[in-house]
């Protein structure tokens, strides 16, 4: 049985987890989705990196309010 992204991080919240790290995200499908639930129902800060990412501020779910972009070369 599969889990999606915000069900680990709510299971990793749910035991005490404060920072969650996602390296590579742009390869889950609607990552953009997920990670605006994860911000808006759990109490973690999440770190995700991925090299298309930086489309964050222009993705399905209007993230661009909600995170710090930094562009790493």
């Amino acid at each position: 049985m599969g889990c999606n992204q915000f069900e680990v991080a709510k299971e990793f919240s749910l035991l005490g987890g404060e920072i969650l790290a996602i390296d590579e995200i742009h390869k889950y499908k609607n990552f953009e989705i997920e990670l605006k639930q994860m911000h808006d129902m759990l109490d973690i800060k999440i770190i995700f990196l991925g090299s298309s990412a930086i489309n964050i501020e222009h993705s399905k779910a209007d993230l661009s309010r909600r995170t710090v972009l930094y562009r790493v070369n």
